[in-house]
């Protein structure tokens, strides 16, 4: 009797044992870590996307589908998460908030096999700013906003302000663009994880000038420069023809441009005798 109590013991961790190891076979799907800066990052949202030809669907466990050919589930406190597939060719999708989200194109799930899938995110914040011109705030629309050496790049609204969202974090330079007036750059803005930095007012300076004149009259500016190693190389725009200084003075004799550059940065720019029109100085 006792071997036979004895023989069903080990048959039974036997069927235990296979039974446990049939499982482990059977599993089925992608599994990894998402992280940011080798940091597990918990409640990321992973999504996997089948690619089905001919618009096949496969069912799968309800718990992790949500339509059909689409999976979900999140990371836990470690990082670690676990979607249970049925074989085939996935796209995996981690998204979370303040952060780029990643795309996995190509995941291929075999069966009774699980797919090692680690994600590494990028974090992001916010720049936002004003653009004054010339001192005159409210009238900025349009001008352009980048940070050098990405595709990140904003326009100015109605009030001059402008705001980049999505940034990865670190230090920046950032360029303010517009036609007619100097460019300013913006050196080492840093940006933090979820953080939005106000990176204050800018104040573009004018590097052209247009007027209306009546026949005779004269045109006179104080232009300023925000580099005083820059050269003028003045063009004027006349009835449409844009000329250079030497030409302008030569074509038009009697109406010369003199440009005094003893002022420092600065350079005192008069138009006299002007035949009358509409004039465009580009500095």
């Amino acid at each position: 009797m006792k071997k036979v109590v004895f023989l069903l013991i080990i048959l039974a961790l036997l069927f235990s044992c296979d039974f446990g190891l049939q499982n482990d076979l059977d599993s089925t799907g992608v599994s990894g870590v998402i992280s940011i800066d080798g940091t597990p990052v918990e409640g990321v949202r992973i999504i996997a996307q089948e690619l089905m030809p001919n618009g096949q669907v496969r069912s799968v466990n309800e718990r992790t589908l949500v339509a059909e050919g689409l999976y979900v589930t999140t990371s836990g406190s470690d990082g670690s998460y676990y979607l249970e597939l049925p074989p085939g060719d996935y796209t995996i999708e981690a998204s979370m908030e303040n952060t780029l989200g990643a795309v996995e194109p190509g995941i291929i799930v075999q069966s009774r096999a699980v797919t090692e899938v680690d994600i590494v995110l990028t974090a992001t914040g916010t720049l936002t700013g004003t653009v004054v011109l010339d001192g005159v705030v409210g009238d900025g629309y349009g001008t352009f906003v980048a940070i050098k050496g990405t595709s990140y790049v904003a326009l100015t609204d109605n009030s001059g302000v402008y705001t980049i969202s999505r940034v990865p974090v670190g230090a920046h330079n950032i360029v303010i663009m517009r036609d007619g007036y100097w460019d300013e750059s913006l050196a080492a803005v840093t940006l933090a994880a979820g953080a939005t930095v106000e990176v204050g007012e800018t104040d573009l300076t004018r590097s052209s000038h247009t007027g209306l004149v009546a026949p005779g009259g004269s045109l006179s500016f104080l232009h300023e420069r925000n580099d005083a190693d820059i050269d003028f190389n003045a063009q004027v725009a006349v009835d449409g023809l844009v000329y250079n200084l030497g030409e302008y003075n030569t074509m038009f004799p009697g109406n010369p441009i003199e440009i005094d550059e003893d002022l420092d940065s600065n350079a005192q720019i008069t138009m006299a005798s002007l035949g009358g029109g509409i004039f465009f100085l580009l500095m």
